[in-house]
């Protein structure tokens, strides 16, 4: 900045020049001068260096109640007179509030101080510089010619300040920024006159906004809200680009916090003028209660007849109903009025992939005292490629979890320490009932809603036998209750395709219906109002095909489905131990627990399927059945010493788990084995390793053989793995062409500090193939995905970050951000650019850091609907 008397002259002459208003700018300031007093004294001359007096204040209405200690090289007091003069060095602290000089007049009987010769006021953290001070204590009114003002990180300058008794500052041609280097600024901003009332708003007029020292904006007038934490106010308007739907205005609304408990956000967006999206939100907290938000989008475009339709809602609620917590209310999702909302009127990647939207609302209650658990569910799927709505209303689910039928009760009889056998006889029943509603959106299938109800009730036990066997047998029954009932057998087949008809004035920036095809697209020419030749489309799109299978409905009446089961298992624990001294392991356990069940299932006649309801029934059966099951699990894990000293300690690690299981078909007429199922895992710090297959224990002729593989999948994992480092020492990089001065002591990167880098990758491999017969070759499928971050530190100001996810399997990107920042100390730029498929597009803002509504933001993003519907399905 130039010197103050050349450029006081200078804003003068730019104020004059300046005729049009622009975008925000702002000026913060905050003065306060502390009233100092000194008691009278009998001395008339005092030469000391570096003399240091303790004064208690005369007892007087005027007089502050607190001591002043002041000391200077040369101290001077006329008791005629009652002024006090400090020389060289002079120093006065009061409270927290030090005034420093080369001169300080105190005049006792008007309760002022004067300082001249590089005058500094320090209070806490704030400092005031200037040219002349002049501060009374009695009416708490001051003023500073040519100072400079430090207040919570920020700096302002002006040619005179003056603080009234209401504690209000009042600047003349002030200058504003919060840059460090407040001689030589990035930006700062000028006003004429500016007034500050302190935790309250500063206002200014006029302002103009410089960058370095070129003005750049001007407004003619501008109020700054001072105070702290959440506040009321107007929302700060962004506006950007979209290939697709053109130039928009966004975030236009206020917000409004009436307490500390919930706060309310009322904003709209403009698009082009063809569609406005507005979008009402609310966040509430009560500590220990309840915590959530609401918030809901509503469009209004040209299209009248579809405006009430365009409409999106999400939330969160989480709520403690009861002081015990027992008692919650909770849930969370989103809701869309069509399923190509995102699509028209999102910005946003995470909304515009997504293909199913989930919503809950959940009642639960815990019943401590049997230990038992309900819960009552409102829950909606909307799947967003097929537009079919499957939604719960409401779902009850009801569990009274694992009770000893015979309860174990220590008695007067101390010889009874052990639970008998009896006692561990245990009993759970569960049931549920749900209203299901089935539908598809606005298309033309059929849809449903039934209701339904199921019973649980088992029985369950274990018991030792013979010191290490463990059985456990258990018996299951189920009642199902349904309203309504389907044939079995399949009537028709409905092939389906909805045709959608709409005019648009621009066939090339429809981004509408993305995934049906167009059929045709007819031209419609008229004269417009300014007397012009003008066209208008009708486009004609069809939807994919979908299937629908037609059944006929037996019955709408209440059916009831009874069925149970039996079984049993036995198994033990079998425990091997090996040392070994390979590097820091002393031994390796291999833990094998063989198990052996049998399970019986009864005939079961059943004519008819029902409405899928989300309750359960056993499927028919023509026979008996009975399986007996074999499985045999291994796992081997090590032992190791860590620590050194009295801090060593014993450590157990996994090594390998290997599991192998099969059934035998007693009731089958032919292949009683069922297919053999081996698995296998491991781990290793980030890394781990899966694999499992399946094998045939018959050829195609039904002969028993030898295992033939049947199908096998390997699958490989990892945490993220990340590395970093540094590329040379000092900055070799500068952006400095806004600025000819550079501070050597400068910590913000621009003349100092290593340059750094990480790079992490988190891979996901998975290999599976299989065959239909034991003669046929394998068919594999694989996938490949590298998930990667990046980021480049050139200067601790400039730095560049990327992340993106790789599909090997189809040789491109879904995922692609790269991220550029660029630190200047009290200012910021970023840039983001998207090369992905999804959501193509940027983001540049460059915005003050402490004033991040000060910005300049542009967006931009390439229409969805250019690339193919394959890439969605």
């Amino acid at each position: 900045m130039a010197t103050a008397p050349a450029k006081r002259a200078e804003w003068n002459s730019t104020l004059s020049y300046w005729l049009t208003p622009a975008r925000l700018c702002a000026v913060a300031a905050y003065f306060l001068f502390a009233g100092l007093t000194v008691a009278q004294s009998d001395s008339s001359d005092v030469n000391e260096a570096a003399a240091t007096i303790e004064v208690a204040p005369k007892k007087s209405n005027d007089a502050l109640t607190d001591t002043i200690f002041y000391e200077s090289e040369y101290i001077d007091y006329d008791a005629d007179k009652k002024v006090l003069l400090l020389l060289g060095q002079a120093q006065v602290k009061y409270q927290n509030i030090t005034l420093q000089a080369d001169t300080i007049v105190y005049t006792v009987d008007e309760n002022q101080f004067q300082a001249r010769g590089k005058p500094q006021l320090i209070e806490g953290s704030d400092t005031t510089a200037g040219d002349f001070m002049v501060y009374n204590i009695k009416t708490r009114r001051g003023r500073v010619s040519y100072a400079t003002i430090h207040f919570e990180d920020t700096y302002f300058t002006g040619s005179s300040i003056v603080k009234s008794a209401e504690n209000h500052l009042y600047i003349d041609e002030g200058d504003y920024t919060s840059c460090i280097n407040a001689e030589h600024p990035d930006y700062f901003f000028y006003s004429r006159n500016v007034k500050i009332i302190p935790n309250d708003k500063i206002i200014s007029r006029p302002v103009i906004l410089n960058i370095g020292d070129a003005p750049i904006i001007m407004l003619p007038y501008f109020i700054m809200p001072l105070q702290k934490g959440r506040r009321s106010g107007w929302l700060t308007p962004m506006w950007g680009g979209n290939l697709n739907r053109g130039g928009y205005v966004d975030n236009i609304g206020y917000y409004y916090a009436p307490n500390d408990y919930v706060d309310f956000t009322i904003r709209a967006k403009a698009q082009e003028f063809s569609s406005f999206v507005l979008n009402a939100s609310s966040n509430y907290a009560l500590r220990y209660t309840l915590d959530g938000y609401v918030s809901g989008r509503y469009v209004l475009d040209n299209n009248l007849e579809n405006a009430g339709q365009q409409w999106a809602l999400e939330y969160r609620h989480n709520q403690l109903l009861t002081p015990d917590g027992r008692t919650r209310l909770s849930g969370y999702g989103e809701l869309l009025s069509t399923r190509t909302f995102n699509q028209l009127y999102s910005d946003e990647t995470r909304e515009i992939e997504k293909q199913q939207l989930d919503a809950n609302l959940s009642l639960s209650h815990k019943f401590e005292s049997i230990n038992a658990s309900a819960n009552l569910v409102w829950r909606r799927n909307h799947n967003l490629t097929t537009d079919r709505i499957l939604e719960d209303m409401p779902y009850l689910d009801f569990n009274l979890h694992n009770r000893a039928i015979f309860p174990f009760v220590p008695g007067s009889d101390t010889s009874k320490t052990e639970p008998s056998w009896y006692n561990n006889i245990y009993y759970s029943y569960n049931t549920k009932a749900n209203v299901r509603r089935d539908v598809y959106g606005a298309d033309s299938l059929p849809g449903f809603i039934r209701p339904g109800m199921e019973h649980n009730l088992n029985l369950n036990s274990s018991q030792k036998i013979l010191k290490y066997l463990d059985i456990s047998p258990y018996f299951d029954t189920r009642a199902s209750m349904f309203y309504g009932a389907i044939d079995t057998l399949v009537k028709d087949t409905l092939y389906i395709k909805d045709t959608v008809t709409y005019k648009v004035k621009n066939p090339d920036k429809d981004t509408r219906y993305p995934y049906y095809t167009l059929l045709d697209q007819i031209p419609e020419y008229f004269i417009n109002e300014n007397g012009d030749l003008d066209t208008l489309y009708t486009i004609i799109k069809e939807s994919p095909q979908r299937t629908h299978l037609v059944r006929d409905t037996l019955n709408n009446e209440f059916n009831l489905v009874r069925s149970w089961r039996a079984g049993v298992n036995l198994s033990t624990r079998i425990y091997g131990i090996f040392p070994v001294g390979i590097f820091n392991v002393t031994g390796v356990r291999h833990i094998l627990t063989p198990t052996v069940g049998y399970s019986y299932v009864p005939k079961h006649n059943l004519d008819r399927t029902f409405y899928d309801v989300r309750i359960a029934y056993d499927a028919p059966r023509s026979k008996p059945q009975q399986l007996v099951n074999f499985s045999l699990a291994n796992q081997f894990q090590g032992k190791r010493f860590v620590g050194e000293g009295n801090s060593k300690k014993e450590q157990k690690f996994d090594i390998l788990n290997v599991s192998a299981s099969t059934a035998y078909d007693l009731e089958a007429d032919n292949r009683k084995w069922r297919d053999l199922q081996l698995s296998a895992s491991t781990s290793y710090s980030f890394l781990r390793l899966g694999y499992s297959s399946g094998f045939w224990f018959y050829d195609s002729d039904n002969k028993l053989v030898t295992p033939i593989q049947k199908d096998y999948s390997i699958n490989l994992t990892s945490s993220n793995l990340s590395v970093s480092g540094s590329f040379w020492d000092g900055d070799l990089l500068r952006l400095d062409s806004l600025r000819s001065y550079v501070d050597p002591l400068d910590h913000q990167g621009r003349s100092g500090g290593s340059q750094s880098w990480n790079l992490g990758f988190s891979p996901s491999y998975n290999y599976r193939a299989r065959r239909i017969t034991p003669e046929e070759p394998f068919i594999p499928t694989k996938s490949f995905n590298l998930s990667t971050t990046a980021g480049f530190g050139f200067t601790n100001s400039l730095s560049v970050r990327w992340n993106g996810n790789y599909d090997f399997s189809s040789n491109q990107f879904t995922h692609n951000n790269f991220h550029f920042m660029y630190d200047l100390e009290c200012w910021e730029m970023r840039f983001t650019w998207r090369p992905e498929k999804i959501n193509p597009g940027y983001a540049f803002v460059v915005n003050v850091k402490k004033i991040p509504d000060i910005k300049w933001e542009q967006k931009g993003s390439k229409p969805v609907s250019q690339y193919s519907d394959s890439y969605y399905y």
